[in-house]
């Protein structure tokens, strides 16, 4: 897949050329496209949103992102009804619902 959509052949996939590979796919069937995102991402879970809509993600991901909460805000009092983030389930999309933690990270930045 890689090799069709390199178009210039300089072995590196750039922003256009991955589009054109994520049309492909999607095209092909919707199936396949979970498939291999799926083989080479690692577990990956799906979120449904309140507008119905799905969002895919890693489990590692949002478990790095939950110790990387914990761990930057702990003892801020403005957010210790929320920590610690509980790492091994989807608790981590309620806590960031309200957008406090979002704007305590964005003021650590």
């Amino acid at each position: 897949m890689l090799t069709e959509v390199d178009l210039n052949s300089d072995g590196v996939i750039c922003f256009s050329e991955f589009l054109l590979m994520f049309a492909k796919l999607k095209n092909k069937d919707e199936n396949s496209f979970k498939q291999v995102v799926a083989s080479k991402a690692g577990d990956m879970s799906q979120a449904v949103g309140e507008s119905g809509t799905t969002h895919s993600y890693l489990i590692e991901e949002r478990e790095v992102f939950a110790r990387s909460i914990n761990h930057h805000l702990e003892g801020d009092a403005d957010v210790a009804h929320l920590l610690p983030v509980a790492i091994e389930n989807d608790d981590f999309f309620y806590i960031l619902s309200d957008g406090i933690v979002l704007c305590k990270l964005i003021n650590l930045v």
